[in-house]
């Protein structure tokens, strides 16, 4: 016999004589030599390739042809590269066009790396947004997370009791809440929680006003904080807001200080007892 002879046998051993189609290669019978382990067979209804594995036993499917006769399937050889999580294969094997470039790869997985990595220029700064309401200047999600992270909340806050009023009058006394605003922030709202009313043992009176160094009733003109007010241990409440809200607390001339000023009605803050309440401010960085 010829080297050419053998060579030919020795091909068709491990590719094995084609079949028809799907019924052919399903009904290949034990014994026959192409119904054994690694084996390969052509499929010439669509040109594909299949390989035996006798350990599978994967459902039957678009990539997975059942034998008739004993254990193990024929598998779609591109199909089981493709849906294959093994290093190089899966979305190793899926090109990619890439016509913006946006990538440094190219195929599937080393995209999708990209896609997830933190290092400037990869991540989120590859992921365009269609805005069609056109709400950002830029393209990509870094960049919009960016400009939403520029009007994140600012909160100040501060809780005065009766021990921190030591004025030797009627007032007013005046305390910061919390540090002072960057100028380009505007206040949006404002909050006040009287946990406990104040007291000086007389029928007199104690409002607070909260504001800013330039204006210090701004955003609160008339709270309530003395004994029998009916907004103790009423939690979060806004009372009577001024026009400060949505307004920047800088006038070009002075700092941005939130501020609670109290105002005894006819006797000393120094005198009054048992009292807390909270003042909470909330702005907004529109730089």
């Amino acid at each position: 016999m010829s080297r050419g002879c053998l060579i030919g046998r020795r091909v068709r051993y491990y590719i094995g004589t084609p079949v028809a189609d799907a019924a052919s290669l399903s009904a290949l019978p034990i014994g026959d030599d192409r119904h054994a382990d690694g084996c390969i067979c052509v499929k010439l209804d669509d040109s594909t390739l299949w390989v035996y594995d006798t350990a599978s036993v994967l459902a039957a499917g678009a990539n997975v042809i059942a034998s008739t006769y004993g254990p193990g399937r024929w598998l779609d050889a591109a199909g089981l590269e493709l849906a294959s999580t093994a290093n190089g294969d899966g979305a190793s094997l899926v090109g990619i066009e890439d016509a913006a470039t946006k990538f440094d790869a190219t195929d599937v997985e080393g995209a999708l790396a990209e896609l997830v990595a933190t290092s400037t220029g990869d991540g989120a700064s590859l992921i365009g947004i269609e805005d069609v309401a056109d709400y950002f200047t830029g393209g990509e999600v870094e960049t919009a997370l960016a400009e939403l992270g520029a009007f994140k909340p600012i909160k100040r806050t501060v809780t005065i009791t009766s021990a921190d009023l030591d004025t030797a009058g009627t007032g007013p006394e005046t305390e910061t809440i919390g540090a002072v605003l960057p100028q380009t922030a505007v206040v949006v709202a404002y909050r006040i929680s009287l946990t406990d009313a104040f007291d000086n043992g007389a029928g007199v009176s104690l409002v607070l006003e909260v504001g800013h160094s330039n204006d210090v009733d701004a955003y609160e003109d008339a709270f309530d904080c003395f004994t029998g007010s009916a907004l103790e241990g009423s939690g979060w409440v806004y009372v009577t807001p001024g026009p400060g809200i949505g307004a920047p607390a800088w006038n070009g001339t002075s700092v941005g200080q939130c501020v609670a000023t109290f105002t005894a009605g006819a006797d000393q803050l120094a005198n009054f007892t048992g009292g807390s309440v909270t003042i909470e401010i909330i702005a907004l960085d529109v730089a």
